[in-house]
């Protein structure tokens, strides 16, 4: 099977901020969650069992720190599995996961890409 890619012209939230993940209402998580499993439902119906490796690229005009860059995969990670994109975002089924941040010209340009490779 080949690698699965996803462009998503939308970045995920990270942890800080009003609309960051660690303030935000478990209803609001719930509505966020939904909107990205639909957009990706939307890109593919693909499905890889088994062991993947994910790139994910955030191309966005402000730099994160790298653990508010990884955090910011919880809710696309969740879409994956909940569309059975991936069969689960843990350890044993996505052994490689490598974060990548992109500098977008402004927020026209913002820009997630996901590269799931099966292993």
């Amino acid at each position: 099977m080949k690698p699965i890619r996803l462009e998503i012209p939308r970045v995920a939230s990270g942890l800080n901020g009003s609309g960051g993940l660690k303030n935000m209402h478990y209803r609001n998580y719930g509505k966020l969650r939904d909107s990205w499993q639909l957009e990706i439902r939307s890109l593919t119906n693909a499905k890889i069992k088994g062991r993947v490796s994910i790139d994910y690229t955030r191309s966005s005009v402000v730099a994160m720190d790298w653990d508010n860059l990884c955090a910011s995969f919880k809710v696309i990670g969740d879409a994956l599995v909940a569309n059975g994109i991936i069969e689960d975002d843990n350890p044993e089924i996505v052994v490689e996961f490598r974060p990548h941040w992109r500098k977008a010209k402004n927020n026209k340009d913002l820009i997630t890409i996901i590269e799931i490779t099966p292993l």
